[in-house]
């Protein structure tokens, strides 16, 4: 069986009191939370939460989910620069299983069946795993020096070396080996490539109004 990991902040930069935000009919926050519910893998759910206000919300809302349980974070980790490794590390030994699912709320249409799908590659083959999104363009550095292309030969982009962007929606990996290293990806992780439309991550208003016009679609 799992254990999901995620970190909630009431206070947020950009977008203020995202994780309140309905987005669509509902919370933010509920999007994921949901969808990992009906993911019979997953045995407990773990909410590292900042916040008195947020606190008391997500208590309020998953009262009657068995598998949700509310951690408060711990004071020294209060604020936006504490890395989310920190936060995992800070919960990761109360977990009751030894895989780690570690997601984020800002990801609202990952959907059930990647993340079953994510859960049996790990189980299969034992090796840690990321979420990534699969480019297949002209790419440059910030040199304008071309990456994975030659301007001079026009290589239809199909044709293309494939470039992986970690995008934050989820990481699969062993509490023991996290333990030991402090990172959510290993010289052995494999890239999971997901589709562009659950890739998507909240943390401007421009991803804001993107969001609401694909759950528009979706509800």
């Amino acid at each position: 069986m799992v254990t999901a990991i995620i970190g909630l902040k009431e206070i947020s930069q950009r977008v203020p009191n995202k994780n309140f935000k309905l987005l669509g009919k509902i919370p933010l926050f509920a999007w994921v939370l949901d969808t990992l519910t009906e993911v019979e893998e997953i045995s407990e759910i773990m909410l590292n939460v900042e916040g008195e206000k947020l606190y008391s919300l997500l208590n309020d809302y998953t009262k009657k989910v068995k598998k949700i349980k509310i951690i408060k974070r711990e004071h020294e980790l209060i604020g936006h620069e504490t890395p989310m490794t920190e936060i995992i590390n800070s919960t990761i030994n109360l977990a009751e299983n030894d895989i780690i699912l570690n997601t984020h709320v800002t990801n609202p249409f990952l959907n059930k069946e990647t993340i079953v799908n994510a859960i049996k590659l790990f189980k299969k083959n034992e090796n840690p795993l990321f979420s990534v999104n699969k480019l297949q363009s002209r790419l440059y550095d910030k040199d304008l020096k071309p990456i994975n292309h030659n301007p001079k030969i026009l290589h239809q982009t199909q044709d293309l070396d494939v470039i992986y962007e970690e995008n934050s929606c989820f990481y699969i990996f062993d509490k023991k080996q996290f333990s030991k290293q402090k990172t959510r990806i290993f010289e052995n992780s494999t890239a999971y490539p997901i589709s562009s439309i659950e890739s998507v991550d909240i943390d401007t208003l421009e991803d804001w109004e993107l969001a609401q016009v694909i759950a528009k679609g979706i509800q």
